[in-house]
């Protein structure tokens, strides 16, 4: 499986504005189950730097640039209406397919 990693930071003192951006955001880019399936929405946590959100979401088969691209529109989209908003996305497989790249197998 496939799977895409998007990280978000956004300062403490955005918290209410980036919440109500995500409620937003939830109507503007609703799940498409066509593309992903979501695995975690919104790992929340804080630190002096400010607060980090993880979500993961599994890629369909044959989907990862679709997929890419929608994760992608939406991270510009919170970029452009949250000040402080800084974004990384990772495309991430599975251990078990990973062990298989170097010719071994995970054990169960």
């Amino acid at each position: 499986m496939v799977y895409i990693m998007s990280t978000a930071w956004y300062p403490a003192q955005q918290a209410r504005a980036f919440g109500n951006k995500v409620i937003e955001g939830r109507k503007k880019y609703p799940d498409d189950k066509t593309l992903m399936k979501r695995i975690l929405l919104g790992g929340i946590s804080a630190s002096e730097e400010g607060i980090k959100v993880i979500t993961i979401n599994e890629v369909v088969k044959g989907q990862i640039e679709k997929a890419l691209a929608r994760i992608s529109e939406a991270a510009i989209w919170y970029a452009e209406a949250i000040d402080g908003f800084k974004y990384k996305i990772e495309v991430l497989m599975s251990a078990a397919e990973a062990m298989g790249t170097i010719g071994l197998q995970m054990p169960e």
